[in-house]
């Protein structure tokens, strides 16, 4: 039979476990963080192209970057859970 406590109790000593985890990183060594060490580090950010100044390009770099954003999508919501903690206030930041 399903345990019948709501997901924050059953998930009550994990969760405090993360309110008291820190880094698993320094920040003072970040020169070492490389793929040789078996660091994976991701920074996706570029810059656009300049385009002439005006109404865009219709197959211009503004175009291509709005077809990107228009094509965004979000992960299938049963992939992801989310468990909130009604003695805690919540913090959007």
């Amino acid at each position: 039979m399903p345990e019948s406590r709501p997901l924050y109790e059953l998930q009550k000593a994990r969760l405090e476990s993360y309110a008291k985890a820190g880094y698993n990183f320094d920040l003072d060594r970040t020169d070492e963080y490389t793929a040789e060490n078996g660091w994976r580090v991701d920074d996706y950010e570029t810059e656009l192209p300049h385009e002439m100044p005006g109404p865009p390009d219709p197959h211009g770099a503004w175009a291509a970057a709005r077809e990107v954003l228009r094509r965004y999508t979000f992960p299938p919501p049963d992939l992801i859970t989310g468990i909130f903690l009604p003695d805690q206030p919540w913090n959007s930041a």
